[in-house]
């Protein structure tokens, strides 16, 4: 059952136009190329990501067996939800801009990228892997205590976790993988020094991170980034 508040705070969601809010991210700001290339996703991956827009899930799962999309933010996972299904339906159109979302005016050149990128030949072969895209809305964290992955992409989360320390954030992200596992990071200037508190599981894998900083200067977004580091687990936990 619905509660008032919920009612009462999804009327305020709307604005004049009859539309729901505007997501907090709409489009990725990070390069989908650099992902690509630092994950390496293949069919016998199992990929845990951060979901934010979708973009990233959806980039994945062209060439990732599974991919698991989780967002702490509720209308975070409903907007991406909402691109699956315009995705499932091949609605092109749709899919960059949800119609029950309020369109962004902020990120016309992010936009501009991420149609290129998912142009529409790569949306035909994502479009037939969809339903092995799923979707939490929960802490990575949490979900990592949980269930076992092969590759996890982080984005920035260390940036937006209180609770715990970076360090032990990266220990939890690390039990739920395979020896060989990688993590794809990005952070703010706010994690000072993480690669010198590194878990004893983990080490840089300084290849991968090499050909995903090199692919994001060919290929700039948004130059916001102050570090983008692949992790690797070299050992079993």
């Amino acid at each position: 059952m619905t509660s008032i508040a919920g009612i009462i705070s999804s009327l305020f969601r709307r604005d004049m136009e009859g539309y729901l809010e505007q997501p907090v991210n709409p489009v990725t700001l990070e390069n989908l190329d650099s992902l690509m290339v630092g994950l390496d996703p293949t069919l016998d991956d199992t990929i845990l990501a951060i979901c934010s827009s979708g973009d990233q899930p959806f980039a994945l799962l062209e060439k990732a067996g599974k991919v698991v999309a989780v967002d702490r933010e509720d209308y975070q996972i409903r907007y991406a939800r909402d691109r699956a299904e315009a995705l499932r339906h091949r609605n092109y159109d749709e899919f960059f801009q949800p119609k029950k979302w309020k369109p962004s005016t902020s990120y016309a050149q992010e936009i501009k990228r991420v149609k290129e990128y998912f142009n529409e030949s790569r949306l035909d072969r994502v479009r037939e892997k969809v339903g092995f895209l799923s979707f939490i809305h929960a802490d990575i964290f949490k979900v990592c205590k949980k269930q076992r992955f092969s590759k996890v992409y982080l984005s920035n989360a260390l940036d937006w976790t209180k609770e715990i320390s970076p360090n032990e954030a990266l220990r939890i992200v690390a039990n739920c993988l395979p020896t060989g596992g990688l993590i794809y990071l990005v952070t703010y200037d706010s994690i000072k020094n993480i690669d010198d508190e590194l878990p004893p599981e983990l080490e840089k894998n300084e290849e991968r991170t090499k050909e995903a900083l090199e692919t994001e200067r060919s290929r700039p977004y948004r130059e916001q980034w102050e570090t983008l580091t692949v992790y690797q687990v070299y050992q079993n936990i």
